[in-house]
């Protein structure tokens, strides 16, 4: 006797999951995307104002270095630069507390004064470092479209750090 072939299962059906799998798929790179785009787009956004706000600062500290007057004016330099920068959309401003900003006498120090600290020995300090952060310490925080939405926080963070001094008989970033 010829044994004959059982044919297989019924596989109707099995194209709705597969697509319903592939969909979801998609929706939840496309959020990711959307997500990490406007991250990078702040990001961006946030190291433009500090860059600005370094070099504001370094270009009023060179003008009349070594007291605690240039200090001062380099802090209000750098803070009225950044005030001037909008971020989101043009929807916010940004304004960096002064304890964003600190004050050394080489760009690779590890001895960043605060301004007060430099006013009271403002001697020799040439570089302004401006760290871009909400308030003093936190990194700046950014509501997400789609992150949240499926339990992954709310929010992401953002900082942004940058060292202007003098460079080549001018001011400029240190890379």
């Amino acid at each position: 006797m010829k044994a004959h072939a059982v044919p297989p299962p019924r596989q109707r059906g099995s194209i709705l999951y597969m697509f319903a799998f592939a969909a979801t798929l998609l929706v939840a790179m496309f959020a990711a995307t959307v997500d990490l785009s406007q991250l990078y787009a702040r990001k961006t956004e946030i190291q433009n104002a500090a860059d600005a706000a370094a070099l504001a600062g370094a270009k009023s500290l060179k003008a009349s270095s070594g007291s605690a007057a240039a200090i001062s004016a380099a802090v209000g330099a750098a803070t009225g630069t950044s005030n001037n920068y909008q971020y989101a959309n043009h929807d916010k401003y940004f304004s960096f507390a002064p304890g964003a900003i600190s004050f050394a006498a080489s760009a690779t120090s590890n001895n960043w004064l605060s301004p007060a600290a430099a006013k009271l020995a403002p001697a020799g300090l040439k570089f302004v470092r401006v760290l871009a952060r909400d308030g003093d310490s936190a990194p700046l925080t950014l509501a997400t479209a789609f992150a949240s939405s499926i339990g992954q926080g709310a929010t992401l963070t953002v900082d942004a750090v940058a060292v202007a001094g003098p460079i080549n008989n001018g001011v400029g970033l240190r890379q």
